[in-house]
């Protein structure tokens, strides 16, 4: 109530190549069988069509209590509807190592270091440091998509977020074992690929 929407941009129109998932991950409301190129609308597509035909939202309950929907400027007062928070998952320094110990065998990998060498190659030339993130994020998601969900972290950009955020908390770090592991996975997926990076530039 009170808010003209003017209109909204849905990601995506189609299931496409995804830079950080490739083919893995549909967000599409068309679906496209990517062997015959066949489109199929989804149910999200028919709501999307009721709604530029009613213009008129409608969400079910059921969807509403899963979702994280707040009224802006206000709070859902019944309960039976009300927004619900999932835990947030919790590491013990046992898991919080045997984490940190995959992630260093995986960032090891000299193929690993070869590519993000030439990350750091290449932001010599362009200088574009919104680039090389996105490139060393692109080179780590899959090595951390195949590691987190195994200690109940989702394989996404927000479950990687919560991962740093859990192995950076003071209860974990202070752990010598933990802070040093750390201090390794920075090293391996920055300080050393850069200093590789700036030597062969030198050469």
């Amino acid at each position: 109530k009170g808010v003209e929407v003017k209109g909204y941009l849905v990601w995506s129109f189609m299931d496409n190549f995804e830079w950080a998932f490739g083919y893995a991950k549909r967000f599409g409301i068309v679906r496209v069988d990517f062997d015959t190129q066949e489109r199929t609308l989804k149910k999200s597509a028919n709501i999307f069509q009721t709604l530029a035909k009613e213009n008129k939202l409608k969400v079910p309950s059921r969807v509403l209590a899963l979702s994280e929907f707040i009224p802006f400027n206000g709070r859902l007062e019944d309960t039976a509807v009300a927004p619900k928070k999932l835990a947030r998952p919790q590491l013990s320094i046992d898991d919080a190592k045997g984490m940190l110990k995959e992630f260093c065998s995986k960032y090891e990998d000299q193929n690993f270091q070869d590519r993000m060498v030439q990350c750091f190659q290449q932001f010599l030339i362009h200088n574009d440091e919104m680039q090389l993130l996105k490139e060393r994020r692109r080179l780590c998601m899959p090595i951390q998509a195949e590691i987190i969900p195994k200690y109940g972290f989702e394989p996404t950009t927000h479950g990687v977020s919560q991962v740093q955020a859990a192995l950076t908390a003071p209860r974990l770090t202070e752990d010598p074992d933990i802070r040093q592991m750390n201090h390794y996975v920075v090293y391996l997926t920055g300080e050393m690929p850069k200093a590789k990076a700036a030597e062969g530039a030198t050469v």
